[in-house]
């Protein structure tokens, strides 16, 4: 599985199990899965960077995972961890839901 069809795979489950993800972005990455989930019932944080979850690779989704949940009134506002680049590097993801 690459990357990229296991960011959309984990998308496309985050999406399934909460319905209140407006939109979801994937910054790629050759060796780790990175997703913005932007979430309208967030609470706004009080950093100024974006607070990234990692998760270990697992059986059916091989790569190291990162997600960061933003509310909307943050997004593009907060500074990314310093490897994923800027916020124009992410490319949404067209996820049914």
């Amino acid at each position: 599985m690459t990357v990229e069809e296991q960011a959309k795979k984990l998308a496309a489950q985050n999406k399934a199990t909460e319905s209140k993800i407006s939109e979801i972005y994937w910054f790629p990455d050759e060796k780790e899965v990175r997703l913005v989930e932007v979430l309208d019932e967030l609470p706004l944080q009080d950093s100024d960077e974006l607070e990234v979850i990692y998760f270990n690779p697992e059986p059916d989704m091989p790569h190291q995972m990162a997600i960061g949940l933003v509310h909307p009134r943050q997004f593009k506002r907060l500074t990314l961890p310093h490897a994923w680049g800027t916020w124009e590097t992410g490319r949404k993801l067209e996820i049914a839901g």
